[in-house]
């Protein structure tokens, strides 16, 4: 379960970090009711909505999936030292 999570944090990262080597950041400029050149408003909208999902995620989500498996590692270490006592 552990390596589940840090598995969930690191591919939350990974898809902010290609949303964004795409280039579809540029597409946040929907929010101020403007386009970039070449592209419709719903192609736009729709991509800025995956970029803030996928930085939410990235940002947001993943410490807490980090900090989870760290926590029941942390407390898995402890409990098989106790019983070895």
């Amino acid at each position: 379960m552990r390596r589940a999570l840090l598995v969930a944090s690191a591919t939350l990262w990974a898809g902010a970090l290609v949303v964004s080597a795409l280039g579809w950041t540029a597409s946040l400029s929907v929010l101020s009711l403007t386009t970039p050149e070449g592209e419709s408003f719903e192609v736009a909208l729709l991509k800025s909505v995956v970029v803030l999902l996928s930085w939410f995620g990235a940002v947001m989500v993943a410490p807490v999936l980090t900090l989870t498996s760290m926590t029941w590692s942390l407390q898995a270490q402890i409990e098989a030292r106790r019983s070895s006592v």
